[in-house]
Parts: C-alpha cells; sequence; structure tokens
C-alpha cells in the first residue's frame, strides 16, 4: 500500500568526502558511470561520519564503499555493501518533490521524464539516453517506490514533458508503484 514518506532517518548527516578511490570508481564504472557523471549528480566518496558533537562516529577505510548523494542542503548516503538494514541513510523530505533524486538535473527541455526507483537507475537512464544514444530525457527518482507523488509535482510534470516513462522493479512493490504512477500520472 502507498503511504505518504517522511524521512525516519536522523536530522542531520554529517560527512568529510574524499576524492574518488579506485575502488569508488571500479564500482560505479560497472554501471557506465565515471566521474564526471559522479559529479554531474554530486556523489561523493565519504572518509568519515560525523556525530552532532562533531566526532567521527564511523570512519571508511580506504577500500570500503560509503557514497552521499548531495541534493540541495540535504543528502542522502549508500553504502553498498552494508546489510540491507544499515544501506542508506537519508534526511531529504520524501514528500518535497524538489528533493527527488536527479530533481537538480532536470532541465525541462526535453519532452520525455522517466520517473525510475533510486539515484543509481536515476545516474544510469541519464548516461544511457542522453550521452549514449543521444536522445534528450529528464530523469528523477522519489527517495522510496511507496512514495505518493504530490499533486502538484504530478500536474506540473504534465504540463512540462509530452512522455511521461514510470520505470520500477519487476517485483511486488515495484508493479504496485508502476500502477500507482500510471494512474496518478
Amino acid at each position: 500500500k502507498k503511504r505518504n514518506y517522511e524521512s525516519r532517518e536522523a536530522k542531520d548527516i554529517e560527512y568529510k568526502s574524499r576524492p574518488f578511490t579506485d575502488r569508488d570508481l571500479k564500482y560505479w564504472k560497472v554501471l557506465g558511470l565515471d566521474k564526471t557523471d559522479l559529479d554531474f549528480f554530486n556523489v561523493k566518496s565519504v572518509k568519515y561520519l560525523i556525530n552532532e558533537k562533531g566526532e567521527v562516529r564511523k570512519r571508511f577505510r580506504y577500500d570500503e564503499l560509503g557514497f552521499v548523494y548531495d541534493i540541495w542542503d540535504k543528502c542522502k548516503l549508500y553504502q553498498p555493501e552494508a546489510p540491507r538494514s544499515f544501506k542508506f541513510r537519508n534526511i531529504c523530505p520524501g514528500d518535497d518533490y524538489k528533493y527527488y533524486q536527479g530533481y537538480q538535473q532536470l532541465t525541462g527541455e526535453p519532452d520525455t521524464l522517466i520517473i525510475t526507483k533510486s539515484m543509481k537507475d536515476t545516474m544510469v537512464f541519464w548516461k544511457f539516453y542522453n550521452k549514449i544514444l543521444g536522445i534528450p530525457v529528464d530523469v528523477i527518482a522519489p527517495h522510496a517506490e511507496s512514495i505518493n507523488l504530490s499533486t502538484k509535482f504530478v500536474a506540473g510534470v504534465k504540463k512540462k514533458y509530452k512522455r511521461i516513462i514510470c520505470v520500477s522493479d519487476f517485483d511486488l512493490a515495484g508493479v504496485d508503484d508502476a500502477i500507482s504512477l500510471m494512474y496518478g500520472i
């Protein structure tokens, strides 16, 4: 069942970034993404996380993967190899579409918008269509498949784009998401 999404995470995520390691870049290269793409989407490699007292809470080893997606004044932490319950930490408000993943990169110029489910998917679709195929598209992703898109957002994208393509996982949550998006859009 769809629900309004509110971040249940910490109120803030403080971090110190580092230059991308060779392992970081290898991880993203498998998806066809390079440093230029990561910079365009404001992805940072994390050196350590800092608690509210300014103390180091977690230090990432050189070979450990940890990334932050900076979205305006908020961010989402992504640890690909962490257990499922620690893989993501998010402080972006789910009910505010300007914090959707990829929103900062929207140009509004293409006539096609792809709505997908994750920042990784957003980056891969964007690169594949815009850079490899040369077909201009805008791509965004809410922070969870269970987020209801606001009526204001839906009205805005209907006016701006001729085609809206919804791409979700082929599992129960993804199919439910795609059906809900189709009827909402």
